[in-house]
């Protein structure tokens, strides 16, 4: 039997898709906010809140990387009350979620825990083939 969305759900989800296919790339000029995916986004019951998770490509070097997520979270939580309202005339939505942002670190930390698991398992078997 499929799953039914509910209301917030489907917000959820429009909300996403709204950010990542239009709002972002057309709405924001800041090149410092290029790369950005948005990962996931929560709606609470009320729909009085959106937490907006993302994730930023294209940095190398791990100071950079840090430094670059602290300034897109704070670039984007800066200019989510404009966000809030292209989305709003975009979705035309009776009451429109604030929007909090987020960095995912999703992808980092299951890395750093392959590479963990990747260490534990060389190690075992360099101990089982002394």
């Amino acid at each position: 039997m499929p799953k039914e969305f509910n209301r917030v759900d489907r917000v959820a989800d429009l909300i996403q898709k709204e950010l990542s296919q239009h709002i972002l790339n057309k709405e924001i000029a800041d090149n410092r906010l290029k790369f950005i995916t948005i990962t996931s986004v929560k709606v609470s019951r009320d729909l009085s809140y959106a937490d907006i998770l993302f994730t930023q490509l294209d940095v190398e070097n791990l100071n950079d990387k840090l430094q670059s997520k602290e300034l897109a979270v704070k670039l984007l939580r800066k200019a989510a009350a404009r966000l809030r309202y292209v989305l709003a005339q975009r979705l035309q939505l009776q009451k429109m979620p604030r929007l909090r942002f987020f960095y995912d670190d999703f992808m980092e930390e299951s890395t750093r825990i392959h590479n963990l698991i990747d260490r534990v398992i060389a190690k075992d078997k360099a101990k089982r083939f002394k």
